[in-house]
């Protein structure tokens, strides 16, 4: 079933990258290598852009059985691994930092903790996908207008996710982002029920759209973690 040990081999790099503590930035090198065989290898009309996807998707393969079988929870490990474009390509721009966040989110599971977060960042992302923010802002500034608020939940809403902010975008303090999510709890209950609860589909376009950014935010950040979208139980 692997007559030329490919897997084995592509396990063996994350077996040494994980011993070693290594921060290996793999497509890059994947790109470099592939580039130099197609031009080395005239005669083998080799296409480098095109293995140097294939090799990325195979080594993701790699790095995704390879957690599993250590016994990750699957839909875990597909929340880190199992994404596309730019999440594919992060966990193997560090796949010591792929592994980092799948051991946080087993750990926060374990312990009782990673469902109350993904009830807060799966109900605010599925509102959110309804908007237009790009997946990769993590700042309210300019996307979120606090002159448009009516309810003091949003004003709260935008105290919690301007905390978050330097948490996430530092990249790796996931203990104390995923704290901070949790914390974020109450205050996105608030804003979705109760007397200041709002209506994030309203009619007034202005004011949904500067809902929709607030709670795009709220998933952007989480995205650092990982794609809440994929873990089972939400």
């Amino acid at each position: 079933s692997d007559p030329y040990g490919l897997r084995r081999a592509g396990n063996g790099i994350f077996q040494i990258l994980w011993h070693q503590q290594w921060e290996l930035d793999l497509p890059s090198l994947i790109a470099r290598g592939t580039q130099e065989w197609e031009d080395l290898f005239s005669e083998a009309k080799i296409n480098a852009s095109v293995l140097s996807q294939e090799l990325c998707d195979f080594l993701r393969q790699r790095l995704t059985s390879l957690l599993e079988e250590e016994g990750f929870d699957q839909d875990i490990v597909q929340a880190i691994t199992g994404g596309q474009g730019d999440t594919c390509t992060r966990v193997l721009l560090n796949s010591c930092d792929a592994r980092k966040r799948v051991e946080l989110m087993q750990h926060l599971r374990l312990n009782g903790k990673l469902l109350p977060i993904q009830a807060v960042v799966q109900r605010a992302s599925k509102l959110a996908e309804k908007g237009s923010l790009a997946k990769e802002i993590l700042r309210a500034e300019h996307v979120v207008n606090s002159e448009l608020f009516e309810k003091k939940s949003e004003t709260d809403l935008l105290e919690a996710v301007q905390q978050l902010t330097p948490l996430a975008e530092s990249g790796n303090c996931y203990g104390k982002l995923a704290e901070g999510l949790a914390q974020t709890a109450g205050v996105l209950a608030a804003f979705f029920d109760g007397p200041e609860s709002v209506m994030v589909m309203c009619p007034d376009q202005e004011r949904q759209t500067n809902r929709l950014n607030l709670l795009g935010i709220v998933r952007n950040q989480a995205a650092i973690l990982g794609d809440f979208s994929r873990l089972d139980g939400g």
